[in-house]
């Protein structure tokens, strides 16, 4: 369920090709080689998730990204969420020893939706959310619709809040 490409196979996923083809690891110094295409094909990315997002008319609502970073309150102007973070980086502002990690309902707390890319910008990052969060996802949270780079999710149970 939780396979993945890395920014340099956007039009493999564009394509219906969601395999990890190219694991790209994010690792420091891996940002300069993006260059150029790493920011067109993150405007892509952000642009796809937003047509998402509007498609499911989602307004006044909570949303999270399953990405290092999470750029639908400021681009969509929705509420943010108290206690949530900008961006989430394993073993930076995201604790990588399994007892530091927040609970399921303190990282879910608040958030109405979530949106997990099929393309990650840190791959890395993707890896240690899905693998510390995703069962609580799938816990909280339901499909709702797909589009070519991003799954959307919504409560299971929209009154809970966590």
């Amino acid at each position: 369920m939780f396979q993945r490409n890395s920014l340099g196979n956007l039009d493999a996923a564009r394509q219906g090709d969601r395999r990890n083809t190219a694991d790209l690891t994010a690792e420091p110094g891996d940002y300069q080689t993006w260059g150029l295409r790493f920011g067109a094909e993150y405007i892509a990315l952000l642009a796809d998730g937003e047509a998402l997002l509007r498609r499911n008319a989602v307004t006044d609502a909570t949303v999270m990204s399953f990405d290092y970073s999470n750029p639908f309150p400021m681009v969509l102007d929705l509420p943010r969420r108290k206690g949530g973070y900008n961006w989430m980086h394993a073993g930076r502002n995201l604790s990588a020893a399994e007892a530091g990690h927040i609970s399921d309902a303190d990282f879910f707390g608040g958030v109405d939706y979530v949106m997990e890319p099929f393309v990650a910008t840190n791959q890395r990052a993707l890896r240690f959310i899905q693998t510390t969060y995703g069962p609580g996802l799938l816990e909280r949270f339901e499909i709702l619709d797909q589009s070519e780079l991003w799954t959307l999710y919504g409560r299971k149970d929209a009154a809970a809040t966590d």
